[in-house]
C-alpha cells in the first residue's frame, strides 16, 4: 500500500509526462489494486478463521474443564465407595470378642484366603501322566522333515502344529494319523500312538503332545459358601479354587471340616485347610464331575488377643490344648510373660463370666471351651537392675547396677563434667517404699570429689547434676541442724526437701517431743508444722502443713510443690493446735487414727477411713466420745446410790410387820434387788460413752451426722446374721436373723416367757444403740444385731395372811362402832 502512495503521488508531480509510459503505468496499478484486494481479502479470511479458532478452542477448552471436575468428582466418589467396600465388616462371631477386648480388632483366622474369590478356574501345566479328558484341547507338534510334515498336514503351507480338540466319544481325530482313542489316556501315550501310526509312513520327524486347554466339567459346592451351587472346574483346578468358585467359605462356616464326598463311589473325605494355612499341607484329591463338596458350620472357637504372633479367632477341635492353640497362633511374643496367661470364658451353670489365672506348665492340659479369650500379659519391660545419670556431664547414660555400687564407680572424676557444672549439690532421685514413691537425696560434689563423701546407690537411682545458670535457692530455717539455702530443682515438692533437711537441734535447745542423740536433739518431725512461704509479683502466700498428715497419714494432698525462691520454717504445733484425732475402726478400707479437721462429721471421718467395706454394717454404728462415758459414769453411780437407798428404806416398811411371813418375804425381796442392782452396775461398767446414732437405710442422717471432737471414736461391726433374746425367757440365746419375723417369733422360738416376765414391758435395744418399748409384741420391726430384752417382774411382795387379818380387824371395829351409833 506504501508503494501505491509513492506512485501516485510521482503522477501528481508529473514525473511521468510520456503517455505512453502513463498508460503501463496506469495497467501496473490496475494490477498492484488487484494484488492488494485480494492480499486483503485473504489476510481477513485467515484473520476470520483464526479468531474462530480461538472462539472454539476456548469453548473446548471450558467444556473439557467441566468434563475433568466432573471425572474428578466421580472418582473421589468411586475411591470413597472403594475404601467403604475394602473395610470388610465384622462378623457375629467377631463382634461378639471384640466388644470385650480392649486391643486392636480380631478377626477369624484363614478366611482372608477367600478375598479374591469367584474367579474362573485357573488353568496350569499338566503333567505327562494326565489322563484326557473329553473336552480338553490338545497341541500336536511335528517337526523334522519338511515333506513328511507337508504330507501329514494335508496343506500346501507347512504347519509345525496341530490343534485338536477330544470329541464327545472321546477320539482325537489328526491329520494324516486319524481317529486315535484319547479319554482317560494320559498325554504321554498319545504321543506314542501318534509316533508309532506314523513311522511306518513317514521317517526323519518328532511328534510332541500337550494339552493346552484343559475341559470344564461340573461339580457341586454345598453349605457355608458364598454362591452355592454347580460351579465349573478343569482338570488342574484344585480343591481351593473349588471353594473360590463358590464365592469362598463364609465367616459362619468351618475351615476344618469341610466334606468331600466322591460322585462315583460315595466315599468321604473331611479337609482341614488349617493343615494348608497353617502347616502348609494339603491332602492330594483329584476333582472330578459329579463330586460334591460340603462346608459344614463352624465349630468351636477361641480369640487369642494380642500376645502371639497371630493374634486371632481360631476354629479348634475336641482335644486341642491351649498349647496347642498358642502354637497354630505362631506362638508368644518374646516380650509376653508366660507364667502369666489368663483364660476367660462363660460358666454355664452360673451365668457369668468367669476369669482363671494360668502358669505356662498348665496350657498343654488344658481344654478350651466354646468363646473362651486366652489373654496374655506383658514382661515388664522396664528395666530396674540400672542407675544413670544425665545433666551436666559429658558422658550422661545408663550403667549396670550391681550390689555395693557407689556414685564414684558412676562418676569417675571432676574431668567428667562440662563447664559452669553447679560443683556445691548433685541429686540422686530413688524409688523409695511400697508405694514407688521418689525422693531426692542431695549430694555435695564439692565432698564427693574430696572423698569425703561417696553414697551407695541403689537400683534404679536417677543421678542428676546441674548447671550453674539451672540452680534456684529454697531458704530453709526452724527446727533443723542445716538452716540456710537449699538449692530448688524443678518440680521439688515438700517431702524432697524434708528428705533433705535435718530435723536436730542442740541439745541445749528445750524441746519436749524429742530425745538426746549425742550433742543434738532428735526431734519428732510428726509433731511440727511447715510454713511454706511463697512470694511472687503479686502477693505472698503463707501455706501451713502439719507434717504429721503427710507423712504418718501420707496425704499427698499436703505435699505441696515448691517454687524457686520459696521460705519454709519448721517449727512446733502450738499448744492451742495440738493435735486432734478421731480413731475409726472397724469395717472400713483404712482403719485408724486421723487428725480432726474443721466441721469434720461422722460420714467425714468414715470417708476419710477410705470409706466402708463390703461386709460393713453402718446400722450398727458404735460412736463413743470420752465427755460422755464421764457424764453417763457419773449419772450411772448417782442412780446405784438410789436404788440401793430405796432398797433399805423398804426392807424397813417390812420389818415393821410382826409377822414371819412378811419377813421371809422382805429377805427374797432383798435378795432380788440386790441382784438387780449387781446387774445394773455390770451393764453401766460396760459403758464407754455411747451416743446412739439413728441410722435408717443405711444413711446417716444430717441430724444424726454429728461433728467430730477430740477423742471420739467409730467402730464400725460386721453385717450380723442374729438376734439376740434375753431376760426372762426360757432358753437365752442368739438366733439366726430372718426379714420381716416379729418379736413374738423369736421369744416363742426360745421357749417363751417365765413367769416371772413382765410382758407389758418388752423392749428392743437397737444394733445403732437406740430402745423401743414393744406396745404389741409384734408391732416393732426387727434389724440384724437387734436385741430383745424381757424384763422380770419387781415389787415389794404381799404377805396376804397379814393383809386378810389386818382387813378381818378393821371390819370387826367398823361394825362396831355402826353398832354403838345406831343404838343411840
Amino acid at each position: 500500500m506504501q508503494g501505491l502512495y509513492c506512485l501516485l503521488s510521482f503522477i501528481r508531480l508529473g514525473k511521468y509526462e510520456n503517455r505512453n509510459s502513463m498508460k503501463r503505468l496506469n495497467k501496473v496499478l490496475v494490477w498492484l489494486l488487484l494484488i492488494q484486494f485480494f492480499a486483503t481479502s485473504t489476510s481477513f479470511a485467515q484473520m476470520g478463521n483464526t479468531n474462530y479458532e480461538v472462539i472454539d478452542s476456548r469453548q473446548y477448552n471450558y467444556q473439557s474443564d467441566l468434563s475433568n471436575k466432573n471425572t474428578e468428582t466421580k472418582s473421589q466418589l468411586q475411591q470413597q465407595n472403594q475404601l467403604q467396600q475394602a473395610q470388610p465388616k465384622l462378623s457375629t462371631i467377631e463382634k461378639l470378642f471384640n466388644q470385650d477386648l480392649n486391643s486392636q480388632v480380631i478377626k477369624q483366622f484363614g478366611y482372608e484366603i477367600f478375598e479374591n474369590s469367584g474367579s474362573s478356574a485357573s488353568i496350569s501345566s499338566v503333567p505327562v501322566n494326565y489322563k484326557l479328558r473329553i473336552g480338553d484341547r490338545v497341541n500336536v507338534y511335528f517337526w523334522g522333515d519338511t515333506i513328511d510334515i507337508l504330507s501329514i498336514a494335508g496343506n500346501s503351507v507347512i504347519q509345525p502344529s496341530i490343534d485338536v480338540t477330544v470329541d464327545k466319544e472321546g477320539n482325537l481325530f489328526i491329520p494324516g494319523v486319524g481317529l486315535i482313542p484319547a479319554k482317560d489316556t494320559t498325554v504321554a501315550s498319545i504321543e506314542q500312538q501318534i509316533y508309532s501310526m506314523l513311522t511306518s509312513k513317514f521317517s526323519g520327524f518328532k511328534v510332541k503332545v500337550s494339552v493346552y486347554e484343559p475341559g470344564n466339567f461340573p461339580i457341586m459346592v454345598m453349605g457355608n459358601v458364598k454362591q452355592p451351587g454347580v460351579v465349573n472346574l478343569n482338570s488342574s483346578s484344585s480343591f481351593l479354587d473349588a471353594l473360590n468358585q463358590a464365592g469362598g467359605v463364609q465367616k459362619e462356616g468351618s475351615l476344618r471340616e469341610i466334606v468331600y464326598i466322591n460322585g462315583a463311589n460315595k466315599s468321604k473325605l473331611t479337609m482341614d485347610l488349617y493343615d494348608l494355612l497353617i502347616r502348609g499341607q494339603q491332602k492330594n484329591i483329584s476333582l472330578k464331575e459329579g463330586d460334591v463338596i460340603l462346608v459344614k458350620p463352624i465349630g468351636k472357637v477361641i480369640a487369642l488377643s494380642e500376645g502371639v504372633k497371630k493374634p486371632a479367632i481360631y476354629e479348634f477341635k475336641n482335644g486341642e490344648s491351649l498349647q496347642s492353640l498358642i502354637t497354630m497362633a505362631g506362638g508368644l511374643l518374646p516380650s509376653i510373660n508366660a507364667a502369666n496367661v489368663q483364660l476367660e470364658g462363660f460358666d454355664k451353670s452360673n451365668n457369668q463370666k468367669i476369669t482363671k489365672d494360668i502358669n505356662a506348665a498348665e496350657l498343654s492340659t488344658i481344654f478350651p471351651n466354646d468363646g473362651d479369650v486366652l489373654a496374655f500379659k506383658s514382661a515388664y519391660n522396664f528395666s530396674e537392675n540400672v542407675v544413670s545419670i544425665e545433666g551436666n556431664i559429658k558422658h550422661p547414660g545408663s550403667f549396670q547396677y550391681q550390689k555395693g555400687m557407689k556414685l564414684s564407680d558412676v562418676l569417675k572424676s571432676q574431668d567428667d563434667l562440662l563447664a559452669k557444672t553447679f560443683i556445691y549439690q548433685a541429686v540422686i532421685e530413688r524409688v523409695y517404699g511400697v508405694d514407688k514413691d521418689i525422693v531426692t537425696i542431695p549430694v555435695s560434689l564439692v565432698d564427693f570429689f574430696k572423698g569425703l563423701t561417696d553414697p551407695e546407690l541403689a537400683p534404679q537411682d536417677k543421678i542428676k547434676v546441674y548447671a550453674s545458670t539451672q540452680m534456684k535457692n529454697i531458704e530453709v530455717s526452724g527446727y533443723i541442724s542445716n538452716p540456710g539455702i537449699i538449692p530448688y530443682v524443678e518440680g521439688m515438692t515438700l517431702k524432697d526437701l524434708i528428705a533433705i533437711v535435718d530435723f536436730e537441734i542442740p541439745s541445749d535447745v528445750n524441746y519436749v517431743d524429742s530425745k538426746i542423740v549425742g550433742n543434738m536433739r532428735k526431734v519428732n518431725i510428726n509433731n511440727l508444722v511447715a510454713e511454706v512461704t511463697s512470694k511472687n509479683k503479686d502477693n505472698q502466700k503463707l501455706k501451713t502443713v502439719y507434717l504429721y498428715d503427710l507423712l504418718t497419714k501420707n496425704n499427698n494432698e499436703y505435699n505441696l510443690v515448691l517454687e524457686a525462691g520459696d521460705k519454709a520454717l519448721f517449727r512446733p504445733v502450738a499448744d492451742k493446735e495440738s493435735l486432734r484425732t478421731v480413731k475409726v475402726l472397724g469395717y472400713v478400707k483404712s482403719p485408724g487414727v486421723y487428725k480432726v479437721r474443721p466441721g469434720m462429721k461422722i460420714s467425714d471421718a468414715i470417708e476419710t477411713a477410705g470409706g466402708l467395706n463390703d461386709d460393713a454394717y453402718i446400722k450398727g454404728l458404735v460412736f463413743t466420745r470420752p465427755t460422755i462415758y464421764k457424764q453417763q459414769q457419773a449419772m450411772q453411780e448417782e442412780s446405784i446410790t438410789k436404788m440401793r437407798e430405796d432398797l433399805a428404806q423398804k426392807i424397813n416398811q417390812f420389818q415393821a410387820l410382826d409377822k414371819g411371813a412378811a419377813k421371809v418375804d422382805a429377805k427374797e425381796f432383798a435378795h432380788a434387788q440386790e441382784e438387780l442392782i449387781k446387774i445394773s452396775e455390770k451393764k453401766y461398767s460396760e459403758t464407754q460413752g455411747r451416743i446412739a446414732i439413728n441410722i435408717k437405710d443405711d444413711q446417716i442422717s444430717e441430724s444424726d451426722d454429728l461433728e467430730i471432737k477430740d477423742g471420739d471414736e467409730i467402730f464400725i461391726p460386721s453385717i450380723p446374721q442374729h438376734v439376740n433374746v434375753i431376760g426372762e425367757v426360757h432358753n437365752q440365746s442368739a438366733m439366726a436373723y430372718y426379714p420381716n419375723k416379729s418379736v413374738k417369733y423369736y421369744i416363742e422360738n426360745v421357749g417363751g416367757f417365765t413367769k416371772e416376765a413382765k410382758k407389758s414391758d418388752i423392749y428392743v435395744v437397737k444394733a445403732n444403740g437406740t430402745s423401743v418399748k414393744a406396745k404389741r409384741i409384734s408391732s416393732i420391726k426387727l434389724d440384724p444385731g437387734d436385741t430383745i430384752i424381757v424384763p422380770r417382774k419387781v415389787g415389794m411382795p404381799i404377805s396376804w395372811s397379814s393383809i386378810i387379818k389386818d382387813g378381818f380387824h378393821m371390819m370387826v371395829n367398823s361394825l362396831s362402832a355402826v353398832f354403838m351409833i345406831t343404838r343411840f
